[in-house]
């Protein structure tokens, strides 16, 4: 069986988290929601430096993983601010007051 292979970047220290292991991007992408929106994990505390992507694909009959063009499926922000019902126009200032305070 195939499963998709995924994986967490942190733009603040530039590198990837990972791989996870998941049967379908719908599996995955809700485990990423799920940490974006759990306050104790660091992609909730710092969610302008996480983005979730699809990196490979895992083969368990071979063995074998195989590369992809990493495909982002969801950057933290915005999960956080869709799950307050934050509008989209309002992401843009957000962003320009995280970058200035860095």
């Amino acid at each position: 069986m195939k499963f998709g292979l995924y994986a967490v970047y942190d733009s603040a220290v530039q590198v990837y988290q990972g791989p996870f292991k998941f049967q379908t991007d719908g599996q995955a992408t809700r485990w990423f929601h799920d940490q974006c929106l759990n306050a104790e994990t660091p992609i909730a505390q710092h969610p302008e430096d996480y983005t979730f992507f699809q990196v490979g694909e895992w083969n368990d009959s071979t063995g074998q993983a195989d590369p992809v063009v990493p495909i982002c499926l969801a950057k933290a922000l915005e999960v956080v601010a869709a799950s307050r019902n934050v509008k989209a126009d309002n992401l843009e200032e957000f962003d320009k007051k995280v970058s200035s305070m860095n």
